[in-house]
């Protein structure tokens, strides 16, 4: 259902970085994970959405290590 997309960085053979992807069904950006295996750090970033009644999202919370960095809101007007 969500799709995943994972990417591998090596040096001489080594992997030292991986970063994975998560998105919903309508292809928005759920949550950035990266791993640094040779330093042992990690960084994470997850996006929360709301929606109107016709399935775009409308604010957008994004977090970075599990803090709250910042917050986008979208004024979307229909025509008929």
């Amino acid at each position: 259902q969500n799709k995943l997309e994972q990417t591998s960085v090596k040096l001489n053979d080594v992997q030292f970085l991986t970063t994975v992807q998560k998105f919903d069904s309508k292809n928005n950006l759920l949550s950035i994970e990266t791993n640094n295996s040779n330093t042992k750090e990690k960084f994470s970033k997850k996006f929360n959405y709301v929606y109107d009644k016709k399935g775009n999202w409308i604010s957008k919370e994004v977090k970075t290590n599990d803090l709250v960095t910042y917050k986008v809101t979208r004024d979307i007007k229909y025509c008929n």
